[in-house]
């Protein structure tokens, strides 16, 4: 889709490039004080349905979640990371997919070799 305004000829410029890139570099600042929350219902169920489940969430600021003594969002995640990798069992491939696996393993070690 085009820009009417470039179209025309004509461009409208509030902000020069340094000035959009301070706002950018304040904005990752506040992000990284005071983490991202989504807390609409409709937003959340966007988001889920475009693979992005967050399981581990506060509807409270992060401030006063850490302030309260609670595990900050990543110790959560990670306790989250360590049970999932702890209690995860790895289904066996079937017979023909192990065999297919090794036969270009070896077709592999060959060329390696040559």
């Amino acid at each position: 889709m085009s820009d009417p305004l470039r179209s025309q000829g004509l461009k409208a410029s509030l902000l020069n490039r340094d000035e959009l890139y301070e706002i950018h570099l304040a904005t990752l600042d506040v992000l990284e004080r005071i983490g991202v929350g989504i807390y609409e219902d409709r937003a959340l169920k966007l988001m889920d349905e475009a693979g992005a489940i967050a399981r581990v969430r506060d509807r409270g600021s992060m401030g006063d979640w850490v302030k309260a003594g609670r595990k900050d969002i990543c110790e959560l995640a990670r306790e989250r990371a360590k049970k999932i990798l702890a209690s995860h069992i790895v289904e066996p491939l079937e017979k023909d997919v192990r065999k297919e696996m090794w036969e270009i393993v070896k077709k592999a070690e060959t060329e390696l070799k040559d």
